[in-house]
């Protein structure tokens, strides 16, 4: 029970740092959030490569 607990505290310390940081700046925040999708984009590229000469030769 006191595990559950601690969880959902540390969730909602997590969401509160996330929007305080957002609101603190913005535009940081923006950066940080572009920056991920392009590596998780870039990420999701090189997985189709490989599978692409995996089954191409």
């Amino acid at each position: 029970m006191a595990v559950a607990n601690a969880k959902k505290l540390l969730v909602l310390l997590v969401v509160a740092f996330v929007i305080y940081a957002i609101v603190q700046s913005p535009q940081q925040a923006a950066d940080v959030v572009h920056t991920v999708r392009n590596m998780i984009v870039a990420g999701f590229h090189g997985i189709v490569d490989f599978f692409n000469k995996v089954l191409h030769g």
